[in-house]
């Protein structure tokens, strides 16, 4: 997981399963992300025996918290009485190394280095939680002195306390327009969190297999919000802002996680579009659009002609792709993958939202196929009206009419397309009757406390 230290984003980048991870691997990762304009100044992990392991391979310690970047070579990668006084220098600890932002009302739960006396309380944290975490020792009955040795948590805290007074001493040096920094983006917490989602998706299916769990990645990747990918029945909370952004540049086919992003979950290849069993085939679709679908904005001020206009043509291209995608081996000049599609091809249809969202493999409709699903749209729009047709046999009237007057269109590929288009209305209608059940009932809360 990347994420940012001063900005609210964050992003998978890489994953393998039952493999540990290594010096060459993180040197690995570290390149790549400097490669794609990223600066990475820290490395955060559990206390798994691996990655202890790994650490100590790369010579970390107690009080040698770093390692040489790999990008560069100058930069480093960073009676009751006892009781409560124990417990009051852990809870000030804790509130140094999870500060949440500038300024609060208790000195360690600012930014870290935001004042000289909020920094000066927090160092005086630090060096106290420091100077305990060394004279503690774990008694047991045969060691009634306590161990010779520190336990593995207490070296993973004596190292992140000397990364962080040694991060920020690195950021004042280069960067001294950085006044402080915000500790509980230093922490996995977004891992963790990730985690939490990954496994709360489906139910009670918290353990998924490798597939499963790739496949799972890919929905929170192209969701807009891990809210309509996850489950509402998740037993976890989730961070107040869980958005997930890219760089904005496109990792080439077949690097690190490139691979596992390749496409939404609806790139499947079928033997025919007429085998697939219809309630299958509506489940599927209605999971797909609900997910992969940009939702429609609402603004509050209305968007001119012209941008609305480029919405819908964007909405339309992403579908007229989907089903090209669908029923390629039935046609294969509806469209290409975006690893493949020539730029005068994507230039010739509106393209944008496709190529923001692909990895390589989502399909980018041909000019023929995109001019013919506009017509097809403007018939089902004289079919439906602004909302439904009352009468019987809506599809078999729309495949009729779009294949009378687009003949070169197969039959398979003509249903493939009304039925994508019924279920995005279909979902257009619920919305809409959803937020108007919100409205009457934010009218009814609000009468009720008047009265």
């Amino acid at each position: 997981m990347v994420r940012s230290l001063c900005g609210a984003w964050k992003q998978p980048f890489f994953f393998e399963f039952d493999a540990a991870m290594t010096v060459e691997k993180l040197t690995r990762v570290v390149v790549r992300l400097e490669e794609l304009g990223l600066v990475v100044v820290a490395a955060v992990s559990d206390m798994d025996p691996t990655n202890e392991a790994m650490w100590r391979h790369a010579g970390v310690g107690d009080q040698r918290s770093w390692i040489v970047h790999p990008a560069d070579q100058n930069r480093h990668l960073p009676g009751r009485q006892a009781q409560a006084g124990a417990i009051a220098i852990v809870d000030a600890w804790f509130d140094t190394l999870n500060s949440r932002c500038p300024y609060d009302a208790k000195l360690e739960r600012c930014g870290y280095g935001v004042s000289a006396t909020a920094k000066a309380a927090q160092d005086e944290a630090l060096a106290k939680m420091d100077n305990m975490i060394r004279q503690a020792r774990k008694v047991s009955p045969k060691q009634p002195l306590g161990r010779a040795s520190l336990l593995p948590f207490q070296h993973g805290m004596l190292r992140s306390s000397a990364s962080l007074r040694g991060l920020y001493t690195d950021f004042q040096a280069v960067c001294p327009d950085l006044k402080y920094l915000m500790t509980s983006h230093l922490n996995q917490d977004c891992l963790e969190n990730l985690f939490s989602q990954l496994r709360g998706m489906c139910g009670a299916n918290t353990t998924p297999d490798a597939v499963e769990a790739r496949a799972r990645l890919r929905v929170l990747l192209i969701a807009r919000s891990p809210l309509q990918a996850a489950s509402k029945g998740r037993a976890v909370e989730l961070e107040e802002d869980s958005s997930f952004i890219s760089t904005g540049q496109q990792l080439p086919h077949g690097y690190l996680s490139g691979s596992i992003v390749e496409g939404p979950d609806m790139q499947v290849q079928e033997s025919s579009c007429g085998a697939v069993d219809a309630e299958q085939e509506q489940h599927e679709l209605q999971d797909v659009l609900q997910r992969s679908m940009p939702a429609p904005e609402t603004p509050t001020e209305d968007p001119t002609a012209a941008r609305r206009h480029q919405m819908e043509e964007e909405a339309m291209a992403f579908a007229a792709g989907y089903v090209a995608s669908k029923c390629r081996h039935i046609d294969s000049s509806l469209g290409w993958p975006t690893c493949d599609v020539q730029p005068s091809d994507l230039a010739a249809v509106p393209s944008g939202w496709i190529e923001t969202i692909s990895r390589g493999q989502l399909f980018v409709p041909s000019a023929w196929w995109m001019a013919a699903v506009r017509h097809f749209n403007a018939i089902f729009s004289d079919v439906m009206g602004p909302i439904a047709d009352q009468n019987a046999g809506i599809l078999r009237r729309l495949i009729g009419k779009f294949q009378q007057e687009v003949p070169r269109v197969d039959q398979r590929v003509a249903r493939k397309l009304a039925t994508t288009r019924l279920h995005m209305r279909l979902r257009q209608l619920n919305a809409e009757r959803n937020e108007a059940r919100s409205r009457q009932a934010a009218v009814y809360d609000s009468t009720v406390i008047r009265t």
